[in-house]
């Protein structure tokens, strides 16, 4: 994968490519791109409309130091990726991968709600947004896209994320457990009695 300032001879090519990977980010990506490359951000900001490249000098100039690790490496790779993408011609159309509800039953349904998410997130479509996730019928994934809809900064997002998860995987556990206990009773030719007992129902 080429690093984000190979790009950074000021040329057609170049700046073609980078204006289209742009496209992608959404501000807050843009701001940490920005301080993740330091010094060689001018690749970036030459290709932004003069009001936007002025926001971002302005955010950097007073948030710069404020920008965790984390996000600025993220948001390196995330655009890494993007260009990758541009250069091999791999990047769908948005009529590819945009679905009208959201569904995580398998790896490609998976990534087109995540694509799906991010366009109306991208778009700041906030109703869209809500719609979608309002519609997902699993508790702890809703809670967990709500992060989206309700802007949570990366790590408060993570935090929450990985709470959910712990929840949802201990809640799976204790399904497990009660449903063994319920099929070893059943073998056993246990009384209803004696099963009813054990289910705690």
């Amino acid at each position: 994968m080429k690093k984000v300032e190979e790009y950074h001879d000021d040329n057609e090519a170049n700046n073609r490519l980078i204006q289209k990977g742009l496209r992608e980010l959404d501000l807050d990506s843009l701001y940490d791109l920005c301080a993740a490359l330091g010094d060689k951000r001018d690749l970036l900001i030459r290709n932004l409309s003069k009001r936007v490249a002025a926001e971002v000098d302005s955010y950097l100039r007073d948030n710069e130091n404020k920008i965790p690790e984390k996000s600025k490496t993220g948001a390196y790779f995330r655009f890494s990726r993007i260009m990758l993408a541009l250069e091999s011609g791999h990047v769908p159309e948005r009529k590819d991968f945009t679905l009208d509800k959201l569904d995580f039953s398998t790896m490609d349904s998976v990534g087109k709600s995540l694509m799906t998410l991010h366009r109306f997130t991208v778009e700041g479509n906030l109703e869209k947004l809500a719609e979608l996730i309002g519609a997902v019928d699993d508790r702890y994934m809703k809670k967990q896209l709500e992060t989206i809809l309700f802007g949570f900064d990366p790590l408060r997002a993570e935090t929450r994320i990985n709470r959910l998860q712990q929840r949802n995987r201990e809640d799976a556990e204790r399904k497990a457990d009660l449903l063994k206990e319920g099929i070893l009773s059943i073998l056993s030719e246990e009384s209803l009695e004696t099963l009813y007992g054990k289910l705690d129902v």
